[in-house]
């Protein structure tokens, strides 16, 4: 396994839970408020 590969498999708990934290979720579906949007930007 090449080191990129093994750092990606280490990392994979921190990259699955930003792509299930919610916020992220509802830029996905569509379901974030305006609000929301440009409180965090």
């Amino acid at each position: 396994m090449s080191f990129s590969a093994e750092l990606r498999k280490e990392a994979n708990p921190i990259f699955n839970a930003i792509f299930e934290h919610p916020f992220v979720q509802g830029i996905a579906n569509g379901e974030l408020r305006n609000e929301q949007l440009i409180h965090y930007v």
